[in-house]
């Protein structure tokens, strides 16, 4: 089974760009896949405005994102800095990068928060 590392926003509002990273992550599951969102889990322990949690996130993402079998980049709501980073490091590593929308999906009303 494929390991998905899974791009999209967490700056801004965050609770809300969680929430749909969730929504992402149920999305990889339900094709089949395995998601990783880094940014669901290193925020548990970690501050990710606080620039040295900021910058050993980043060291971290990246070692995982070398453990993944593909980047995904839903870009329903724009690409963040951080998302840029994530791409450019995954065609270093030679990792397929897709980018993808759940637009026309079932998902996509449940990147609102109720």
């Amino acid at each position: 089974m494929k390991l998905i590392y899974v791009a999209s926003p967490l700056s801004g509002n965050v609770e809300l760009n969680q929430h749909r990273a969730r929504v992402y992550c149920r999305y990889v599951k339900d094709k089949g896949f395995i998601p990783y969102a880094p940014h669901l889990l290193f925020t548990q322990f970690m501050n990710d405005e606080v620039e040295q949690d900021r910058k050993q996130a980043m060291i971290m993402n990246a070692e995982m994102l070398s453990r993944c079998d593909e980047l995904w980049v839903f870009n329903d709501f724009g690409i963040s800095s951080g998302m840029r980073v994530e791409i450019s490091l995954a065609g270093e590593l030679n990792k397929q990068v897709i980018y993808t929308s759940l637009y026309d999906t079932e998902y996509y009303n449940d990147l609102k928060l109720e």
